[in-house]
């Protein structure tokens, strides 16, 4: 992927050019630019891939009404050693923050709007560069929680949980296994709890779990999908898809700087 630094560089050529163009995420474009080129016509579209995981839309599609909302916690760490770039603040804006918290933080503004306010805190800082974060997205009933890390060992591990005043709903994802699952408790003869457990799988990987298959195969991925929406988008020849998504990350980037704000200050601040 073309280091964020980048952006403004090859994304202005395919703009004087009439090309639309696809780039990887984390948004780090200024407004105006953004503008100019929605204006002229083009298409220029941020990749942030995780809000097209089948998984992941049909998790935010089993959410109640923000009421019913407790908490949202999110766990994002990946192997972010080798990239020589990711250690320049000029060329990748930040560190894990920006690089995986910006996932939770463009779902959260996809799926659940702006926040009110925000909370970030940054360590293992290394030129100017931080390898662990956590962040509050403080919305009016409940709290969005994010950490993310960068590990020293080769992997991933994403986790996603929502809990409601009815049932939890939770996503995993690592180099070993990929599910979404609820579970919901009642009272069993008066004593205790049974919880029941339903688990969402691609088809053909129910193995006798009390399942709820999805219409899509086991190895289609988020960024196959995010393609294929930005392909249908070109030939359709409407502008409402790319408004779209380039004010959602646009968004995105606002809440970033605020988090990063914030963890310089030492203060929440409001969006």
């Amino acid at each position: 992927a073309t280091p964020p630094g980048y952006q403004r560089r090859y994304i202005v050529l395919c703009h004087k050019l009439g090309i639309p163009v696809i780039f990887e995420k984390p948004f780090m474009l200024e407004s105006k630019l953004v503008q100019d080129i929605v204006r002229a016509g083009h298409r220029v579209y941020p990749a942030y891939q995780m809000a097209y995981d089948p998984l992941i839309q049909k998790l935010f599609q089993l959410v109640p009404k923000p009421r019913q909302l407790v908490r949202i916690m999110a766990v994002q760490r990946v192997h972010g050693i080798p990239l020589e770039w990711k250690s320049s603040r000029k060329l990748s804006g930040g560190g894990t923050l920006i690089d995986n918290g910006s996932h939770f933080v463009h779902l959260a503004i996809t799926y659940l709007g702006l926040p009110r306010a925000v909370q970030g805190v940054v360590g293992g800082i290394k030129n100017s560069i931080e390898s662990r974060a956590d962040a509050i997205l403080d919305y009016e009933h409940f709290r969005f929680y994010i950490h993310t890390d960068w590990m020293s060992a080769v992997g991933k591990e994403s986790r996603l949980s929502v809990f409601t005043r009815r049932r939890d709903i939770h996503f995993i994802e690592t180099n070993q296994q990929r599910k979404l699952w609820t579970e919901e408790a009642e009272l069993k003869n008066g004593w205790g709890k049974h919880l029941h457990s339903h688990y969402y799988l691609p088809r053909g990987l129910e193995r006798n779990l009390r399942s709820d298959p999805l219409n899509l195969r086991a190895d289609q991925m988020a960024t196959d999908l995010m393609l294929e929406a930005f392909l249908s988008d070109l030939n359709n020849r409407s502008m409402n898809f790319v408004r779209r998504e380039l004010g959602i990350a646009l968004n995105t980037q606002r809440v970033i700087r605020a988090l990063y704000r914030s963890a310089r200050q030492g203060t929440s601040v409001a969006i």
